[in-house]
Formats: structure tokens, C-alpha cells, sequence
């Protein structure tokens, strides 16, 4: 069996919640992303309506889109209209059912993790209205509002898809093989025509269930971000242990019972300042949740972490998204998945079912930071040697052994020759230690 592992730059956020790719059929099926059946042709633009596509196909730019250039998308826009430079997206002057799902889908693109505006979001209702009062009169704004629309739809579909960002550019070492979709035919086959573009669509989403309560919990704090009114607590200069007074108990009480971690009917008495009981399990549950030490203590980084608002929680979720989405959909076998900055490693079965964790060392962000990168590992090595890398060894093992000749003793590690032959594993002497020019 082969396993997958990736070293993933993922977000840690414990979430407390109250807790196969797209078919290319067009045939009628009984799925509810499946095409309409009887649904009219699409229509034949005038010569003259012809021509003003043709243009806008060969410019690559469309002057009403909030970004007018889609040259990068130029290759699958063209192959979209080749057949007989037909729009997909209205019929007798009116938008298509499936135009109007696929708006609704841009305009509330948040729930997704992404940027409405990046697909015109805040336009489409005004296009919409435009278009159903001219009706089949201004063919000009019926293409108008056609390549608009393939435009925005191709955007959103690879960044659904795919992510905004290609991983390469940031890791050079994490360039996943992905599957990517020939956006002409998929949105052609299978979007302008569906039964449920919603349920069209869930195909080329990652298939994880950790993407999936990530999704999830982004319509929860999406929600929260509404809801949230700003009550920061005072940061501390020492922790606040539990059994002490606290003056901002209150106001403690009132964000816990915000984030879900004490019970809503939790009984806080006004004016009371004693910092135990239901608060201080409440503390604690916050704690485990966002990878911070469990023992109820009220210190400043505790208190950081309850400050901070809810829109860096949402900006969280989407960067998680985001990292989700560079992953390609069928792994190839059950992973093994570095989480970096919660130093922890997990395994998952087939199902994508954790099966073990434990935690990691990483290198810090500066100078010796971890690599991310997904690679298939063939076999594993309990309890390896390991060489010490001679930056290291010059710049932490060496001065430690300066200051405790015993160092190497306690910590298990040996000196050897590049032969291999061991020279001590216990006290370094100073004639070793005047070798350590040569160590690296």
C-alpha cells in the first residue's frame, strides 16, 4: 500500500460546533444536478450581435467586469461560444433558470470562502434588472450580460475548484498533481444546462470531510461576524489563576456564552469577581479548542485569543479553505498529514478517518522553517539515526556542549567519525570538543 504525506502550512482552528469528480454526461439522469430535458435551444444572436461577441472574444476584455481582462481565460471563453456563437445564458430576452442560480451563487460566493466581488458579485442584480426590462430589444446587452457571465462562472468554478492561488508560487516544493476541468465543455454540459447548478457544482468541491466542517463552520462564524458586538477584555501583565478575583468576570462570562463555551443558562452573578466554577470550565474548553495550554490560567495569550474578533476567525476558515482546495481530490491511498503550526501529525484511513496523532517538532519560521510539500512515501523508518546538519550542529549543539560537556549524555546523542565509528556518547572531552571545527 501506498501513503500519501503532506507537510501542510494549514490554520489551527478546533472549531466548538455543536457537533468524485463531475460526471461529463448529457444525457437527462435522474440526479439533481442532472440537464433539464425539453429545455429550449440556445439562441442565435443577429449578424451584428455576432460581431460585437466576435470582438469582445478577440479582445479578451470585457469593460463592464470588475476586472475587465480575462485574457487568462481567453483559451475556454472562446471554446465556450465556437459552436455557432450561441448564448447559453438567456432565452427570449430572459435570463435562463440556470443563469439565475449561477448568480445567486456569485453574489453569495462568502459562503464559499471566496470574494463575491471577484465575480461581479454586487453587479448582478442591477445586470439582471437590466436585462429583463430590455428584454430581446438590446441584443448588445444580452451579449453583454452572456460573456459577463461565462466569465464570472469560469473564475469562480476554477477558484471553487482549484483555489485562488496556485501552491507553487508560495511553496516551491508543493506542486500537487490536481485535475482541472475543460471549463468550456463543464460549464457548457454541465452547468448551463442543469437541473440544480448547486448540486452541479458540489463535484468539484474536495471530497474531505475536514474541508466539509470547515464550510460549515464558516457559516457559523460568518453569522457570529454579524452578531458580534466588541467587548475586549483587558490584557493582563500576570495570569489570572483560578480561585482568584477577577474584576472583568462579567464581560468574560458574556464572550464565553458568545463563543458557545459556557452554557447559555450559566448563572453568573452581577458584580461577582471569584474566577471559578462554570467560567473557569468555559476557559478551558476555549482553550482545547484553539490549541492553547488547558489549565483554565487567564494569561495575555489566552486573553489575545478571546479579543480576537470574529472577522480574523472568518479570514481564518478561508485560508484553511483555500489550502484545502490545492489538494488533488483522490489522494491515492490513506494520508499522513503535518499540521505545521499545531505541531501535530495525523493518519487517516481510506475514508479519510483519523486513525493516529501524535505531535511533531518544526522548524521556526526564520531559518530553519519546515518545507511544505506532498510527496508519496513507500515505506517508514521507526527510530531512525539522525545526522545532525552541520548548521545545527555549529550554531545550537556545539555552544551547549561548551556550557555542559554532558549535554550529548543526557540528550542521547554520539559522536561519530564519517565512517561511522562512534567516538563518545557520553562526556565530551575538550580534545574532542577542539575538533568541532571539523564536526561540520
Amino acid at each position: 500500500m501506498r501513503i500519501k504525506i503532506a507537510f501542510w502550512l494549514g490554520l489551527y482552528l478546533a472549531l466548538h460546533l455543536g457537533v468524485a469528480s463531475c460526471s461529463r454526461g448529457t444525457g437527462s439522469t435522474n440526479g439533481a444536478g442532472a440537464p433539464l430535458s425539453g429545455q429550449a435551444a440556445p439562441e442565435t444572436p443577429s449578424a451584428s450581435a455576432q460581431q460585437e461577441l466576435a470582438a469582445v472574444l478577440k479582445s479578451a476584455r470585457h469593460a463592464d467586469l470588475q476586472w475587465p481582462d480575462f485574457s487568462d481565460y481567453s483559451k475556454w471563453v472562446n471554446k465556450f461560444y465556437e459552436q455557432g456563437r450561441r448564448l447559453e445564458w438567456s432565452r427570449g430576452g430572459k435570463p435562463t433558470q440556470q443563469a439565475l442560480e449561477m448568480i445567486g451563487l456569485l453574489v453569495n460566493a462568502e459562503k464559499k470562502g471566496l470574494d463575491s466581488k471577484d465575480y461581479d458579485g454586487e453587479h448582478w442584480p442591477a445586470r439582471v434588472e437590466g436585462l429583463e426590462a430590455s428584454g430581446a430589444r438590446d441584443e448588445s446587452a444580452l451579449v453583454k450580460f452572456d460573456v459577463a457571465l461565462t466569465v464570472s462562472a469560469m473564475r469562480y468554478i476554477s477558484d471553487l475548484h482549484l483555489g485562488k492561488v496556485d501552491p507553487k508560487t508560495l511553496h516551491r516544493d508543493f506542486d500537487p498533481e490536481r485535475h482541472k476541468y475543460d471549463l468550456a465543455e463543464f460549464l457548457r454540459q454541465q452547468i448551463a444546462v442543469a437541473g440544480s447548478v448547486k448540486e452541479a457544482l458540489a463535484g468539484i468541491e474536495p471530497p474531505f470531510p475536514g474541508y466539509r466542517r470547515t464550510l460549515g463552520a464558516l457559516q457559523k462564524y460568518l453569522q457570529m461576524e454579524k452578531e458580534e458586538v466588541p467587548e475586549p477584555l483587558t490584557l493582563v501583565k500576570k495570569p489570572v489563576e483560578p480561585g482568584q478575583d477577577y474584576d472583568e468576570l462579567g464581560k468574560l462570562a458574556r464572550r464565553l456564552k458568545f463563543l458557545g463555551d459556557l452554557p447559555a443558562e450559566a448563572n453568573v452573578l452581577p458584580g461577582s469577581q471569584k474566577y471559578t466554577g462554570e467560567v473557569v470550565e468555559a476557559v478551558k474548553s476555549f482553550q482545547a479548542r484553539h490549541g492553547l495550554e488547558t489549565g483554565g490560567k487567564l494569561g495575555p495569550q489566552t486573553i489575545a485569543e478571546l479579543n480576537r474578533p470574529m472577522s480574523a476567525r472568518v479570514e481564518q476558515l478561508r485560508l484553511t479553505l483555500e489550502r484545502w482546495r490545492w489538494l488533488p481530490h483522490d489522494l491515492g491511498g490513506p494520508p499522513i498529514v503535518v499540521n505545521i503550526p499545531e505541531f501535530l501529525l495525523r493518519a487517516y484511513n481510506e475514508k479519510y478517518e483519523m486513525v493516529l496523532s501524535m505531535p511533531v517538532i518544526v522548524g521556526k519560521a526564520m531559518r530553519t522553517q519546515t518545507p511544505v510539500f506532498m510527496e508519496e512515501m513507500k515505506y517508514v523508518v521507526f527510530w531512525p539515526y539522525w545526522n545532525v546538519p552541520p548548521s545545527i550542529l555549529r550554531n545550537e549543539i556545539v555552544p551547549k556542549i561548551e556550557k555542559d560537556p554532558a549535554y550529548l549524555q543526557k540528550n542521547n546523542y554520539e559522536v561519530a567519525t564519517y565512517s561511522g565509528q562512534v567516538v563518545t556518547d557520553g562526556i565530551v572531552s575538550e580534545e574532542v570538543l577542539a575538533q568541532r571545527m571539523r564536526w561540520g
